[in-house]
């Protein structure tokens, strides 16, 4: 793979391969999505496919949604989450969208612009904070 592929597949440039879980088709990596379980392949956590599927998404719908993802990788990811469902449902806690826009408020790195729209605080920002 060269060093310009995309680090959401196979081994990134810094050498670090995706670690299989004993499920088919479920990787972890360090820096790819927090380094949660996710879809071989691609960036899409196994929490996101868990939260679809407990708000009565059917697996057509969900494989409308991500069309390159294959029957077998989703039903792999939801019997990830049946098996480690504490886990991954403290994951969907965690990205609920209130719950995101609180953490992000809550940066003091982050300045909200206007209502769920961020930007980094400028250097000159940071330096007057300090002052």
């Amino acid at each position: 793979m060269s060093k310009t592929a995309d680090a959401s597949v196979g081994t990134p440039p810094s050498g670090v391969p995706d670690a299989k879980t004993e499920y088919p088709h479920i990787v972890r990596r360090p820096g790819v999505v927090g380094g949660r379980p996710r879809i071989e392949g691609s960036r899409i956590p196994v929490w996101q496919i868990a939260s679809r599927w407990n708000a009565d998404e059917t697996l057509r719908d969900i494989l409308e949604t991500y069309p390159h993802i294959s029957p077998a990788a989703v039903h792999s990811a939801l019997a990830y989450y049946w098996d480690h469902k504490d886990e991954i449902d403290e994951e969907i806690e965690e990205n609920r969208p209130d719950n995101v826009l609180a953490g992000l408020r809550a940066d003091s790195n982050l300045v909200e612009e206007r209502p769920g729209v961020f930007r980094g605080k400028t250097p000159e920002e940071l330096a007057r904070e300090r002052a």
